[in-house]
């Protein structure tokens, strides 16, 4: 598995994953607009994100996106290859993106809990992010859907010495 730095040809071919404004607004949230045009996908960079690629034997099978947000290392934007579901590379691409997050960003190195939002009808993922010892901390309601907001807590980081 190799995590990368998403270019403008992985964001086109992530947006031919997304086949409705319905599944849009799963993936990405209320910002982004149906069709999803690859370049606004990148454009996020500018809000802080970071957005990743992930790769399986040279073929892109996720993408997911992180920033700092109230002290936490945030994810966003999470989805895989809807061909390759199923096989446990969600779980790779959040731990995957978890630790290069904290590897080469000192300001993440040191936050202690990670969050994320998932719509609350989106079950596979809640199910994901549970086994991954999230856990919700609290609802909002926004464009005609509940978005479940979900924490876990890091362990100090290897690059980061305790005092």
């Amino acid at each position: 598995m190799e995590l990368r730095a998403t270019t403008f040809a992985d964001a086109e071919l992530v947006s031919s994953w997304v086949s409705s404004p319905e599944e849009l607004l799963t993936f990405a949230g209320p910002k982004l607009h149906f069709p999803l045009d690859p370049q606004a996908l990148l454009d996020t960079s500018l809000e802080g994100w970071q957005v990743r690629s992930l790769f399986f034997e040279g073929r892109l099978v996720g993408t997911g996106s992180f920033t700092l947000r109230d002290g936490a290392v945030h994810l966003g934007r999470l989805m895989v290859d809807p061909q390759r579901r199923g096989e446990g590379l969600g779980r790779v691409l959040v731990t995957e993106l978890l630790e290069h997050a904290r590897l080469h960003n000192p300001e993440l190195a040191r936050c202690l809990r990670a969050t994320l939002n998932v719509a609350s009808g989106n079950v596979a993922a809640r199910r994901l992010y549970e086994s991954l010892d999230f856990s919700v901390t609290g609802e909002e309601a926004d464009h005609g859907r509940t978005w479940l907001a979900m924490t876990r807590a890091l362990e100090p980081h290897a690059s980061q010495s305790c005092l």
